[in-house]
């Protein structure tokens, strides 16, 4: 977040009655912006891996857990996970 901050006060200190140092200033504050948008993109898919992940684990425990519950049969981690996955 501080890079888009930063970025920001790149552009607003350009002056714009100086046009070339304005569009410098400009061009910056955007290369800024897009590397911190970039990396927040990269954060927020490594975090939307990790619960898809936890998610799947938690749900081929249940099914593990309702399965012995109902049927009296054990399933393994591995056969829930994949009915999981599947579902």
């Amino acid at each position: 977040m501080a890079d888009i901050y930063e970025a920001a006060h790149i552009l607003f200190a350009a002056n714009k009655a100086d046009p070339s140092r304005y569009a410098q200033a400009k061009a910056e504050a955007e290369a800024e912006a897009h590397k911190a948008m970039t990396a927040a993109d990269a954060r927020i898919s490594e975090t939307r891996i990790a619960a898809k992940e936890h998610v799947v684990r938690a749900a081929a425990e249940a099914a593990i857990a309702i399965v012995a519950r109902l049927t009296g049969e054990t399933v393994t981690a591995g056969d829930a996970a994949r009915a999981v996955e599947e579902a």
